[in-house]
């Protein structure tokens, strides 16, 4: 089988692509040293730094890198575009949520209609027990009574 043209081209623009992503992550070592330099950091902190891999990085910062979370399991079928991006974004599976999102509606949607923030509506929702908040006893009414999300849905419910 002949060489394709093709292919040899694209093996060349392969090669150019490493050696430019080589050169950029030398430019941007040199930067992150300068800008340490100038900050006042001694060398041998710098050089640490420098040489630490992404995972040491990671766990220095409290950030998790290459998490995988699945997404919401929800029928999007004949749902709006804002709600079918709402659904792809969903990382949790709070009932609430789902049954929202079944019913065409977005935690946006909900914190306007209820007149709170969109990040207090979703804090109702969290998974994370630090950052739940309770929903008040009216809010859970109403949501119960338009959208027939069940008391037993809330962790914490306020008076």
């Amino acid at each position: 089988m002949p060489d394709d043209p093709r292919r040899t081209r694209l093996d060349e623009i392969g090669r150019q692509k490493a050696a430019l992503d080589a050169e950029a992550i030398k430019l941007i070592r040199e930067l992150q040293d300068d800008m340490m330099k100038s900050a006042g950091i001694p060398k041998a902190d710098r050089e640490r730094h420098l040489n630490m891999s992404d995972a040491e990085r990671a766990a220095l910062t409290g950030e998790t890198t290459g998490r995988i979370v699945s997404v919401m399991n929800v029928d999007d079928t004949g749902q709006t575009s804002a709600v079918k991006r709402a659904i792809a974004r969903g990382r949790r599976n709070h009932p609430a949520q789902v049954i929202l999102y079944e019913a065409g509606v977005t935690i946006t949607d909900v914190a306007t209609e209820l007149k709170e923030t969109r990040q207090r509506v979703s804090a109702w929702m969290s998974d994370r027990p630090k950052d739940l908040r309770g929903i008040p006893r009216r809010h859970v009414e109403y949501l119960k009574r338009k959208y027939k999300i069940p008391a037993s849905a809330w962790a914490r419910i306020e008076d």
